[in-house]
C-alpha cells in the first residue's frame, strides 16, 4: 500500500498535517489524516476512514486538517455506514482523538433552539485553550437553517451569524464551508462570507 493523492497540507513547528488516500493494487481507496515530523522524518496516522472515532463508530468521511495551533483539527463524519453518519469537528492532541462538537449538539448563542447540522473545515489558534474556529449550518425547530461562525475552546462561542450586521454595517452572507470559513491569522480567527474578510476579536473588514 502506498500513498495515492494528497490534500490540504498545513505546517506548524516543523510538523505537517495532511489528508491522503491510498493506492492498493492499483486502486485508490480510503483515506487518512497524517502528521509528518520534518525533523525526524516520522509520519504518524491520526485518523483513518474505517478506523475508530471518538463517537465509538468508525470514520466514514474525513476532510482536510489544520495544525496551526499544534493540535490537528478536522471535520469528518462517523457512523456504521456511509449513509448513516454523524458529522463533527474533531481534534488530535498528542495523538489522542476527541470530538470538539457533533451534529445535533446545541449551538451556542441560540438559547437551546438551534442545533448543529453540518460543518466547514476548521482551524485553530494558539491560545490558552487552543481555540478551534469553524463555520457551520445551524437548524432550528421550524426547519429553517442559518450559517454561522463559531469558536470553541473550553466553551462554545458564536462569532458571526448569517443575516446579522457585520462590522461594516452590511448583513453577513452564507459563510464558506471551507477555510477560511474559520482560519487562524496570528492569534485571531479569520472568516469570510464570500464578500468580506473579517478578524475576531477586533474585527476588520475588506469588501470590494
Amino acid at each position: 500500500m502506498t500513498f495515492a493523492e494528497f490534500q490540504g497540507a498545513t505546517i506548524a513547528g516543523g510538523k505537517v498535517a495532511f489528508l491522503a488516500t491510498f493506492d492498493v493494487l492499483g486502486e485508490t481507496e480510503g483515506g487518512g489524516i497524517y502528521l509528518a515530523d520534518l525533523d525526524s522524518g516520522a509520519i504518524t496516522l491520526l485518523a483513518q476512514v474505517g478506523g475508530p472515532s471518538p463517537t465509538r463508530a468508525v470514520f466514514q468521511q474525513l476532510r482536510i486538517p489544520s495544525n496551526h495551533c499544534g493540535d490537528v483539527v478536522f471535520a469528518g463524519a462517523a457512523g456504521p455506514s456511509e449513509i448513516a453518519v454523524t458529522h463533527g469537528i474533531f481534534r488530535s492532541t498528542g495523538g489522542t482523538l476527541s470530538a470538539v462538537v457533533l451534529e445535533g449538539d446545541s449551538a451556542p448563542g441560540f438559547y437551546g433552539d438551534g442545533t448543529f447540522q453540518s460543518f466547514g473545515d476548521p482551524d485553530c489558534v494558539f491560545s490558552p485553550a487552543n481555540r478551534v474556529g469553524f463555520s457551520a449550518a445551524v437548524v432550528f425547530s421550524g426547519s429553517s437553517s442559518l450559517s454561522g461562525v463559531f469558536r470553541y475552546g473550553g466553551t462554545g462561542e458564536l462569532v458571526a451569524l448569517q443575516d446579522e450586521l457585520s462590522p461594516d454595517g452590511v448583513p453577513y452572507g452564507v459563510f464558506s464551508p471551507e477555510s477560511p470559513g474559520g482560519t487562524s491569522i496570528g492569534p485571531r480567527l479569520g472568516y469570510t462570507d464570500g464578500a468580506g474578510l473579517f478578524l475576531f476579536p477586533a474585527s476588520v473588514r475588506a469588501r470590494p
